[in-house]
């Protein structure tokens, strides 16, 4: 049977990814009481700012859009991602409930999207997937939680795309782990990109971590023992040999005079 899915891959130069940060996290709890948000407080909100702001700084990234220089409405901000994601669920997140969707937007920290900015690439499919995520440092410190990921059925290895490219938030953030819960029957997908079960008991979901080597923001990536005993070793000889050549030719008939 011929696969009609469309390869992301053929657009590989065009691809980008897109960061839309959930503009009610950055409102106290006391003006969200209504939205049924968890608690938020101040040092809630100057984390999300700074993560956000190093985030900004990074090309790989485009973080919360200037609406003015969008021409699509549905990139303009995080209410139209988020209603043009539940419009188009069907497509995009199949086997995922709408109301759960809905609900994720309104807790998580951020959603991540893929998108083509060559024009000619599928037209009609302008988000080809999304990832809404928490950045945690409390419940698992240093790490990104995926709440749900999902791909358009129209496209293939975005979901491939999507958690490399979570992965390089992670980096670029010094973040170290990957978690999220899944269904039995994705568990061979995560799989295949380095997520570990971390109970084998687990039924109907099951908690999945991916821990990542990640050099510490503006610092150098720390050696291991045997890298600084090989060092060492190399270092010893380095001055041995060259107290050697320092060493006069006659040095042994100096000796004996």
């Amino acid at each position: 049977m011929r696969d009609n899915k469309y390869d992301i891959r053929n657009d590989k130069e065009y691809l980008k990814t897109y960061i839309y940060f959930n503009p009610k996290k950055f409102i106290l709890t006391k003006e969200n009481i209504q939205e049924n948000i968890q608690e938020i407080t101040q040092e809630d909100i100057d984390s999300l700012d700074a993560t956000k702001t190093i985030l900004d700084y990074d090309d790989k990234f485009v973080v919360d859009p200037d609406p003015n220089e969008e021409p699509l409405e549905v990139f303009k901000s995080y209410d139209n991602v988020q209603n043009y994601i539940l419009n188009k669920f069907r497509y995009l997140c199949l086997g995922i409930s709408y109301f759960y969707i809905e609900a994720s937007f309104s807790h998580v920290d951020a959603v991540v999207i893929i998108r083509s900015s060559n024009p000619l690439t599928l037209p009609d499919v302008p988000i080809f997937g999304c990832a809404l995520i928490y950045f945690d440092e409390k419940k698992i410190k240093n790490s990104i939680y995926i709440d749900i990921i999902c791909s358009d059925t129209r496209t293939k290895y975005t979901g491939e795309f999507l958690i490399k490219q979570i992965e390089d938030i992670c980096k670029t953030l010094g973040m170290n782990q990957i978690y999220l819960k899944s269904y039995k029957s994705a568990i061979g997908f995560y799989e295949k990109y380095g997520f570990i079960k971390s109970d084998d008991t687990c039924k109907d979901m099951c908690l999945m971590t991916k821990k990542l080597i990640i050099n510490p923001i503006g610092g150098k990536k720390r050696k291991t023992k045997k890298q600084k005993k090989t060092r060492k070793i190399k270092k010893t000889r380095k001055i041995k040999t060259k107290i050697k050549k320092q060493k006069p030719k006659n040095e042994k008939n100096l000796r004996f005079k």
